[in-house]
């Protein structure tokens, strides 16, 4: 699978940077995909930065022009809401997925 394949279907683990600003965040920030929707036939990926900022879903075409497919790793993680996922952030559930991303340049 090329990167342009991988990153219109992003799966658990996917590590992305992004292409723009979001918020404080600046171009270029580390994310992971932790958690996938399917909405009326829409594919949404939802990303957390290495931050800790949730920065929400995006659908196949968001996906495609806001952000930058890194890398894939497999990542066994159920979301069960905003504040699971924050505890799970500052447990250091995602801190190793976020250790393989490759330095940003």
């Amino acid at each position: 699978m090329n990167d342009s394949e991988l990153s219109e279907n992003p799966t658990l683990g996917t590590l992305v940077r992004t292409g723009d600003s979001f918020g404080n965040n600046p171009p270029g920030s580390l994310g992971i995909v932790y958690h996938i929707e399917e909405d009326d036939g829409v594919i949404y990926s939802s990303v957390l930065l290495e931050n800790g900022d949730d920065i929400g879903a995006f659908n196949p075409i968001e996906v495609s022009m806001d952000l930058i497919v890194e890398s894939h790793h497999a990542l066994d993680y159920s979301y069960q809401g905003i504040t699971k996922l924050l505890a799970d952030y500052q447990a250091g559930v995602f801190t190793p997925f976020f250790q393989m991303a490759q330095p940003n340049e």
